[in-house]
């Protein structure tokens, strides 16, 4: 496995207005993390890694992710969908996220 992509986890701060809604707030760079990313299609995670994602890329790194987990790859935010812990590391499947 080459980890030689920079990845970011991803906070992204919310805040309630005075009405009860949530405003998101400007998102938080974490600590980079060397991973290595693969292009995928809903149909490859499926077959070869049993992902129920329609993601389009997937994220091979050592540092454990959680569905719903934010991370940034070359300047664009993903969401982590589904993942699989293999033996050292985990296989994360990546939807680009909609700018709320």
């Amino acid at each position: 496995m080459f980890y030689n992509k920079t990845v970011y986890p991803v906070t992204i701060p919310k805040t309630i207005d005075v009405y009860g809604n949530e405003i998101p707030g400007t998102p938080v760079r974490g600590t980079p993390i060397l991973a290595d990313i693969q292009p995928t299609s809903e149909v490859l995670s499926r077959e070869n890694y049993g992902l129920n994602s329609i993601a389009k890329k997937l994220m091979f790194c050592p540092l454990g992710f959680n569905g719903g987990d934010i991370v940034e790859y070359a300047g664009t935010l993903y969401r982590v969908d589904d993942s699989i812990e293999w033996d050292d590391y985990g296989i994360y499947a990546l939807v680009e996220r909609e700018h709320s």
